[in-house]
């Protein structure tokens, strides 16, 4: 089951694979992205060989969004699924399904931002217009609670870096003194020196 919304689109998408090693021979496919989610763009695009892009091939994928102001992204994406397309005779167009990796979330709340206004937006969806400003309102309120949460999250684990940080330090020094002890005994070490 897809565990965020798509919606279907049609605009314009490069796919440039990536490379440890700068390559002027790697080719740029250029695309045409079918649907988008926060997760992921699907596209259709022509293959010179059936080997290429294959799954789990890391790429680089390039596009714009038109939502309120024009949004450019670039971003890191895995080949999750590669389909033909059949044209009832020798094709060489494919239907390519990549995940988006380590997306921010602030890119991540903008292409939400834009997926939840088309559903809205869209014919299917048979509501009033003050139902979808109340359901806009309620969508973009979750994504501020969305974007806090992560926030805090990441505070959270440079809190922790910074504790490991310090024990790793402390330990350093207290077994340069002579008191040799690893990180799994340190907090009974601290215990112990507490009671005395």
């Amino acid at each position: 089951e897809r565990r965020f919304p798509r919606v279907e689109v049609n605009f314009p998408a490069t796919i440039k694979i990536e490379s440890d090693q700068p390559d002027p021979q790697m080719p740029v496919y250029e695309a045409l992205a079918s649907n988008l989610s926060v997760s992921g763009l699907l596209v259709i695009l022509g293959l010179s060989n059936v080997r290429e892009l294959n799954r789990g091939q890391l790429v680089g994928i390039k596009f714009e969004l038109q939502f309120e102001e024009a949004l450019v992204f670039t971003l890191n994406a895995q080949v999750v699924r590669k389909q033909p397309i059949d044209f009832g005779g020798t094709s060489n167009k494919y239907m390519v399904a990549f995940n988006f990796i380590d997306i921010s979330p602030e890119i991540e709340s903008q292409i939400s931002h834009y997926v939840f206004s088309h559903q809205i937006g869209s014919d299917s969806l048979q509501i009033g217009d003050e139902d979808a400003n109340a359901l806009k309102s309620e969508i973009y309120r979750l994504q501020e609670q969305l974007s806090a949460a992560h926030l805090r999250i990441k505070e959270a684990e440079e809190s922790r870096i910074r504790s490991e940080t310090i024990i790793v330090q402390l330990t350093r020094k207290l077994n340069e003194q002579g008191t040799i002890i690893n990180r799994r005994n340190w907090w009974k070490f601290w215990d112990q020196d507490d009671d005395n």
